[in-house]
């Protein structure tokens, strides 16, 4: 009996190709069980808590054979798919041209979304958009100059470091343009109110690229070109910034005013951010400076 159970749990934990079928055909029909009885019945029996327990069980295991043995997979197929394409397969192995691809495709995005915000604020009109446009637009011509040098200066790490040395220092316009916001947060009736499903969208969109900047931001720390570092920091103050963005927004939508306080201090733990990152670009850049001399 008890070589028979752990059997049953080898099968299980490593479940053959047979039994997957079987499950996932199974899994579909507990799980429409369950909600037929919800939505028909009103007295729970036992047959209710069965498909219960089946359902919550059918679940782990699906989610536990997805990660565990359909995810790599997949995994693997499109990783093999894309090694047979010279582009893809670049795109694959090279982090520094997957870093220029994104940051080329969210230059458009960002243009996209900058230029939304400026048709918005003169058709309300309100400040607070025309600053979020402005702030966008600031944004986007640095990322441009930081695309246009990497290209130029691949292959010239003197120019390299002084393109980074100068994307510091631009960096302070940023902490100075969230001064100037912060004055704008506290006048009223400044502000556009999004659709509650507007604003989820948003939060959304928010949280995955402040999660993904900051998963991104260390990693380009291991590379070489200080460039690739510079559009991942430019990256990072987007991100930030969109957060003070969503708070503000979240505020008009939800309570129709705004928290002076609280919108003060995050801005300015923002702008501190932003500064700190400034700072950091242009000692990292002398050093480097430094140490071409030296050598």
């Amino acid at each position: 009996m008890k070589q028979f159970i752990f059997a049953l749990l080898k099968k299980i934990q490593y479940p053959q190709p047979l039994f997957l079928l079987c499950f996932y055909a199974a899994f579909p029909i507990t799980v429409t069980g369950t909600i037929l009885l919800l939505v028909f019945t009103s007295k729970h029996s036992a047959i209710h808590y069965i498909f219960y327990l089946l359902s919550a069980l059918g679940l782990a295991y699906f989610v536990y054979t997805t990660v565990s043995f359909l995810l790599p997979k997949i995994k693997n197929t499109a990783i093999f798919l894309l090694q047979r394409s010279p582009f893809t397969n670049h795109f694959l192995e090279s982090y520094s041209f997957r870093t220029l691809f994104f940051a080329l495709l969210s230059f458009f995005i960002n243009s996209a979304y900058a230029v939304f915000q400026a048709a918005l604020g003169i058709a309300i009109p309100s400040v607070w958009n025309l600053a979020i446009a402005a702030f966008y637009f600031v944004l986007i011509a640095l990322k441009g100059c930081v695309l246009f040098c990497e290209k130029k200066y691949k292959y010239t790490y003197e120019k390299q470091i002084k393109t980074y040395h100068a994307c510091g220092y631009l960096f302070n316009l940023f902490t100075l343009a969230i001064i100037g916001i912060l004055f704008l947060i506290n006048k009223e009736n400044m502000y556009y109110a999004y659709s509650e499903y507007a604003l989820y969208l948003i939060a959304a969109y928010t949280f995955s690229k402040i999660i993904s900047t900051i998963i991104q931001f260390f990693k380009a720390k291991k590379q070489d070109s200080l460039l690739i570092q510079a559009i991942r920091n430019i990256n990072l103050v987007s991100a930030l910034y969109s957060v003070l963005v969503l708070q503000v927004s979240m505020y008009q939508a939800f309570d129709h005013t705004q928290n002076h306080l609280f919108n003060l201090i995050s801005g300015a733990i923002i702008a501190c951010f932003i500064l700190l990152i400034s700072l950091h670009m242009i000692s990292k850049s002398c050093k480097s400076t430094a140490n071409t001399l030296h050598q």
